[in-house]
């Protein structure tokens, strides 16, 4: 069993295994972050620069400096903000479109209005799929459970609780219900419409019926990822997909780095692009002047082609990516 170990002995630690001190980052300030932050959180941020010569004992390469590691720390920081803002923009326009799309489906397909779809089975498809099932009930009904426990939950916004207190036997509308789900939930659904009833929807976004789930999926991952404040860099995205037509139409192909292109940041900032892209274009090109620059301070230092391989991009994009 490891021992617990105070900042001041992490920091002998780290001095022992050859990470050096600086003007920067002094001592105080070393301690500081070692306190404030946690040598485990940042120790993700150490891989990077280890003698993989010398592992497992962890000794740094000869003349790393806290300064490189508190600069890939901050960093990631300041990538995680950029994410979230674009995932909210997402993520607000998903839940509205989607609202307004089925409701649209459903008055062409069976010429009369239905508000409350999300809670209705017809729409969905017979072999409904959670996240994390719960034995012994069905995927559907699993689900309204759900739905249900957002409505009672004593975290409910105003506007629900007075609609349920005024109407205790009529269940909330969908555009109601979409701003208490999660972006998890409202994937869920998405994921388990039946066809039919999600391709209006789809066609907002240029997406076709296998592409969608990887898509919806990995952006839920790595929203939730970036809320909780996990390391982005050098972290693979769960259930990222490669979509090699999202890719053509960036005219990505040359840009991603085809060693590390399994569920990395470069196919996710491709995908966030599209979603945007089709959303909101202005904004669109904010987001990549944004990640442009992101990108020029990342790699400003000698370690840059260490950092874009982690992040699944080749160094040409320093010079070609986001002119």
């Amino acid at each position: 069993m490891k021992p617990s170990q105070s900042e001041h002995e992490l920091l002998e630690l780290l001095n022992s295994r050859g990470l050096l001190l600086t003007k920067t980052v002094d001592s105080v300030r070393a301690l500081r972050y070692l306190k404030l932050d946690g040598y485990y959180r940042l120790s993700g941020y150490f891989w990077l620069f280890y003698d993989k010569s010398r592992l497992p004992e962890h000794h740094f390469k000869i003349g790393t400096t806290w300064d490189e590691v508190i600069h890939l720390y901050h960093a990631d920081k300041d990538l995680r903000r950029l994410l979230l803002d674009a995932l909210a923009e997402v993520e607000i326009s998903i839940k509205s479109i989607l609202t307004n799309s089925v409701c649209d489906t459903i008055k062409l397909k069976t010429q009369e209005d239905d508000p409350y779809w999300c809670w209705n089975k017809v729409y969905f498809k017979t072999d409904f799929l959670m996240p994390k099932p719960t034995r012994n009930v069905s995927g559907f009904d699993d689900f309204q459970q759900i739905l249900k426990s957002s409505c009672k939950s004593s975290k409910a916004p105003s506007f629900l609780s007075k609609f349920r207190k005024a109407n205790p036997s009529q269940m909330p509308y969908i555009w109601m219900m979409m701003q208490v789900l999660s972006f998890g939930e409202v994937v869920t659904i998405v994921n388990n419409l039946k066809p039919e009833y999600v391709q209006l929807f789809l066609a907002h976004f240029n997406l076709r019926s296998n592409e969608a789930r990887g898509i919806f999926v990995s952006l839920n991952k790595l929203r939730n990822a970036c809320a909780h404040h996990n390391r982005i860099w050098n972290n693979k995205i769960d259930e990222c997909p490669k979509i090699p037509r999202i890719l053509a139409l960036k005219n990505a192909e040359q840009w991603v780095d085809k060693i590390n292109d399994k569920q990395t940041l470069a196919l996710m900032y491709f995908i966030l692009l599209h979603m945007l892209e089709a959303l909101h274009p202005s904004k669109s090109i904010k987001f990549k002047q944004d990640f442009s620059l992101w990108v020029q301070q990342l790699c400003n230092t000698p370690q840059r082609q260490h950092y874009l391989a982690r992040i699944g991009f080749s160094e040409a994009v320093l010079t070609g990516l986001f002119v």
